[in-house]
């Protein structure tokens, strides 16, 4: 038993973890919930502390890392954003931190426009206000939609346009989050 639990136990390395690995998943950017859910179920159940009651402490304690190394891994690979974002982090291009320089100026010319457009909304009043919020949030889904298209693509050809189209997603993502913040105001 022991020697079946040393070698579950060899999924965790002190470099960079590739989360897909962690559960058992092939690398895409496109990934089916439903087996996400289910692989990791199994990863989770392999490390339950019910199966290491009578283990010493340190398989105690390698079996708690490992299992919140599987949660990490879940909480990252059911997003698609940050499933993105460790796409591009396993092909090289690290996207967790940014700086204004590498934003391209149409991308801060359109990120601008957008918070006039909910600024301006959110100064309406009535119908007018639900109706300019919708338009918008219409316009950043049909934006990241067309960035979805694009970022699959460029993630095999071209890994400098996936990260400029991550960063756009990034930031269309957190616009979506405040204009339903907005939205949840005026409905109320």
């Amino acid at each position: 038993m022991a020697a079946a639990k040393a070698s579950v136990f060899n999924t965790v390395s002190d470099s960079y973890v590739n989360f897909f690995s962690v559960l058992k998943l092939e690398p895409v950017l496109e990934l089916d919930e439903t087996l996400l859910e289910t692989k990791f179920r199994q990863q989770q159940s392999l490390f339950h502390p019910d199966r290491f009651v009578k283990a010493s402490p340190e398989e105690k304690s390698r079996a708690a890392v490992q299992a919140s190394l599987i949660n990490d891994a879940y909480t990252s690979l059911k997003s698609k954003l940050t499933r993105a974002q460790h796409l591009l982090l396993l092909a090289g291009e690290d996207v967790i931190v940014h700086q204004q320089h590498e934003l391209l100026p149409e991308d801060l010319l359109q990120q601008m426009q957008w918070r006039e457009k909910l600024e301006l909304a959110v100064q309406l009043q009535g119908d007018h206000a639900e109706q300019s919020i919708e338009n918008l949030q219409k316009e950043v889904v049909n934006s990241m939609q067309n960035q979805w298209e694009q970022f699959a693509p460029a993630l095999k050809k071209d890994l400098p346009l996936a990260r400029q189209l991550f960063f756009r997603l990034q930031f269309s993502a957190k616009l979506l989050q405040e204009i339903r913040k907005v939205e949840d105001k005026l409905l109320d």
